[in-house]
C-alpha cells in the first residue's frame, strides 16, 4: 500500500491501535446492553486484516476480538471504520467485510458464524443523516412483504459532531484519545487553531513514557490534515507548552513540511507529466524545511541576545540539521554573545 494515504485515517488508527483507547472509546459509545456483555479484559486487535485488497480501499479496518462476560468460547468481533465525509453505501462495505470473515470461519471449520459489531467513527463537516439499517439500502418499491428477503443489520454511528467539548472530557480519561476525539470534531473548522493550546496541554496528562511519540504524532496530524492552521499558528500554541522539548517539536513540524512538499512534488509531476517537477517540489521542500529550524533558531537567539552580526547570523545559517536542532535546546542557556560565539567554535562545521 501507498505511504502517502488519508492523515485522518493514520491518526485514527495510531491512537486506536492502542488498548487502553480503544476499550474506553468502545465502553462508552457503545449502546449500555452491549457493553454489559463485553469481556474487555479479553479485548485483542486483530491484526491479520480478512479485508481483501479491493475492499481495504474503502475501508480503515480496525478490528478487535472480545470475549463475553459470560465466558465460553464465544467471541464477539468489533470493526471501527472511519469517515470524514458522508457514504451511502458504507452499510454494504460493512456487509461486504461480514461475508469474507465468515467465509475465513467456514473454510477454518467453524460450525457458526462469530458475532461482529460495525461502528462507524464520523467526523465530518455535517451531521450523519444516512440510515443505519441496511434494509434502507434497498429497493422494495413500497412493499413492505419484500423487506424478510434482505439482510437486515444496523451499524452504529458515532457522530463527533453530537457531542460537545464539554462531555467529550467528562467522559474520557484517556488522554490521547481525548484530545483525537477534541482533534477530528474541529479539524475541518477556521477555528481549530484558537483551540490548539488547550487540545496540545492535554499531552501532559498522557503517560510520560509515551508522550514524546504522541506529541510527534499530534502535531503531524495538525500539519497534514487542516488548511486552518498555518506553521506560525503551531508555534504560537505549541512551543510554550513544551519549552524543554523544543528538540522534538521543531524537526517533527519541519520533516511534515518537507514530505508535504514532496507529496505535492509528486502531484505536480504526475500532472505535468516529467522527473523535473517532482524534483523541484522536493528541493523547495527540503529548502523551506531547513530555513524553518534555521529561524527557530534565529528568533530566540536575538529576543535572548540582541541582533545577530551578520558574520555570525552566516555561521549559523551553514550549520547541519543537527547542529542546528541542538543549538535551539543549548540557546536556553546562553547569557551573552559569548555563549554563542564559544558554541560556534566547538561545533564548527568541517570545510567541503
Amino acid at each position: 500500500m501507498s505511504e502517502i494515504y488519508n492523515p485522518h485515517d493514520r491518526f485514527f488508527k495510531e491512537i486506536l491501535s492502542r488498548p487502553e483507547a480503544a476499550i474506553e472509546f468502545l465502553s462508552k459509545y457503545l449502546p449500555p446492553e452491549v457493553v454489559a456483555l463485553l469481556d474487555f479484559s479479553r479485548l485483542e486487535l486483530v491484526k491479520d486484516s480478512f479485508i481483501d485488497p479491493t475492499l481495504q480501499e474503502h475501508l480503515s479496518d480496525l478490528i478487535y476480538r472480545i470475549g463475553l462476560n459470560s465466558g465460553g468460547e464465544t467471541e464477539v468481533y468489533a470493526v471501527l471504520e472511519h469517515k470524514s465525509a458522508p457514504e451511502r453505501l458504507v452499510g454494504f462495505q460493512f456487509l461486504r467485510y461480514a461475508v469474507q470473515k465468515w467465509d475465513e470461519e467456514l473454510k477454518a471449520g467453524a460450525k457458526s458464524l462469530s458475532p461482529i459489531i460495525f461502528i462507524l467513527f464520523y467526523h465530518g463537516r455535517t451531521r450523519w443523516k444516512i440510515a443505519r439499517e441496511f434494509s434502507a439500502l434497498v429497493d422494495f418499491g413500497g412493499n413492505e412483504a419484500l423487506k424478510k428477503y434482505a439482510p437486515e443489520f444496523v451499524y452504529e454511528v458515532f457522530d463527533a459532531s453530537q457531542y460537545s467539548d464539554e462531555e467529550m472530557k467528562a467522559e474520557v480519561a484517556d488522554a490521547l484519545l481525548l484530545i483525537m476525539l477534541l482533534l477530528m470534531k474541529h479539524i475541518f473548522k477556521k477555528d481549530l487553531k484558537l483551540r490548539l493550546s488547550d487540545i496540545f496541554a492535554l499531552i501532559n496528562n498522557a503517560p510520560k513514557q509515551s508522550s514524546s511519540q504522541y506529541l510527534k504524532t499530534v502535531l503531524k496530524y495538525v500539519m497534514e490534515a487542516s488548511r486552518n492552521v498555518s506553521t506560525e499558528d503551531l508555534n504560537k500554541a505549541v512551543l510554550p507548552l513544551f519549552k524543554s522539548r523544543k528538540g522534538e517539536v521543531m524537526p517533527t513540524i519541519a520533516e511534515t513540511l518537507r514530505r508535504e512538499g514532496m507529496q505535492i512534488g509528486l502531484r505536480k509531476g504526475r500532472e505535468e507529466g516529467r522527473e523535473e517537477g517532482r524534483e523541484e517540489a522536493r528541493e523547495e521542500a527540503r529548502e523551506e524545511a531547513h530555513e524553518y529550524i534555521i529561524q527557530m533558531a534565529l528568533r530566540p537567539l536575538q529576543k535572548r541576545l540582541g541582533k545577530i552580526a551578520k558574520a555570525t547570523e552566516k555561521q549559523i545559517r551553514s550549520l547541519s540539521l543537527e547542529h542546528l536542532k541542538q543549538l535551539s535546546e543549548d540557546l536556553l542557556d546562553f547569557t551573552s554573545t559569548t555563549d554563542l560565539t564559544d558554541w560556534l567554535k566547538r561545533n564548527r562545521q568541517p570545510v567541503s
